[in-house]
């Protein structure tokens, strides 16, 4: 049996090291991972999976910037697809995948799955998996009706599983089947590899440091009112927590004047089951970061969203999904109320004085 595992961001890595060590699904040999490399560190990442030998090959897939993948037709053709990439390695043309384990419904894994008509297995990438279908969400996705007609882009998949790191947290509609990946704690062999894969630093900044900024680019986003975060925190009495900032990967030059940064940047996921404990507080807008504490390490921090504090309107498509997510994860935690959502910068400056008694 053959396995190809489609990667394209760092928490992919992270599941697909933890899949393959544990032999989930067989993966532990005859597999080989295909990393698209648009993000922070792809290519460090990739030699680092090279050199744990869990794989046959380490694919680098690039964007083709002359070619656009935005039209019906780009949907329906194997080979066009693959136009729009550019591959270390074109080796894999002339293999044949039996399994093919995908995040979401990126075109790469929609070309594989044309290319080989193998079982699918659907994968944790973050918040986003845990509710609805990520993978054919038809009030986001271009052409349902005609793909769903014509069995083609993901509607070609025949989706075996959905694996996600916390399964009680899962309301997922992807599958019928969904399934725990093994828990990332210290009795899990995929640890050490995954911290060697991500250049764990054991020196970690957070142990020190009680509010954690979890900066987000907002810039893109159609209902942001231009409020930056910085603004909003100027305005707040921190001090004794020691903040802590952490930038996006997306954010290069970004400078908090009297708050530390986060230069040692280890891997939030990580961090989340090393370092965050149930004292630590954790700032931003709406993150999978602010989920992953308790999903991943069973961690209680303190949780601010504050993204209503940066929208324009409060009746976007967004919103519901936010209060669904927020309240799901006020159920898991043994104590709801260390959860908070202020409606204005006044009800966060009583946030943060209450805290400063807790």
């Amino acid at each position: 049996m053959k396995t190809a595992f489609v990667s394209n961001s760092p928490l992919k890595i992270l599941n697909t090291i933890n899949m393959v060590v544990n032999n989930v699904e067989n993966t532990a040999a005859n597999t080989d991972v295909f990393v698209e490399m648009w993000f922070k560190n792809a290519e460090e990442l990739c030699n680092k999976l090279e050199e744990t030998k869990l794989f046959n090959k380490v694919y680098r897939c690039y964007r083709n910037e002359n070619v656009k993948l935005d039209r019906l037709f780009d949907t329906l053709s194997y080979s066009k697809i693959l136009c729009g990439y550019n591959f270390s390695d074109n080796s894999f043309l002339h293999e044949d995948y039996d399994q093919l384990f995908v995040g979401d419904r990126g075109l790469l894994g929609v070309a594989l799955n044309y290319k080989n008509k193998p079982k699918v297995y659907i994968y944790d990438d973050g918040i986003i998996t845990y509710s609805g279908n990520c993978i054919i969400d038809e009030r986001t996705y271009k052409y349902p009706f005609i793909n769903k007609l014509l069995k083609s882009d993901v509607y070609a998949f025949d989706i075996q599983k959905l694996y996600v790191n916390n399964k009680e947290f899962c309301k997922s509609t992807i599958s019928k089947n969904i399934e725990q990946l093994p828990v990332l704690n210290k009795d899990n062999k995929a640890i050490d590899i995954i911290k060697k894969v991500f250049s764990y630093n054991s020196d970690s900044l957070l142990k020190d440091h009680k509010l954690i900024i979890l900066e987000q680019p907002l810039e893109s986003r159609e209902n942001y009112n231009g409020v930056k975060f910085i603004d909003i925190i100027k305005q707040l009495d921190i001090k004794s927590f020691n903040p802590l900032v952490r930038l996006h990967p997306r954010q290069k030059d970004l400078v908090y004047e009297d708050i530390d940064m986060d230069n040692i940047n280890n891997m939030w996921e990580i961090e989340c089951i090393e370092n965050i404990t149930d004292k630590h507080i954790l700032l931003s807008f709406f993150s999978t970061v602010q989920f992953s504490a308790k999903m991943l390490g069973n961690k209680e921090p303190y949780v601010i969203f504050i993204y209503k504090l940066l929208l324009n309107r409060l009746d976007g498509n967004e919103i519901p999904w936010f209060n669904e997510m927020i309240d799901q994860l006020k159920e898991k935690y043994s104590d709801s109320s260390k959860i908070f959502v202020p409606e204005n910068i006044e009800e966060l400056k009583d946030i943060i004085e209450r805290l400063k008694n807790e």
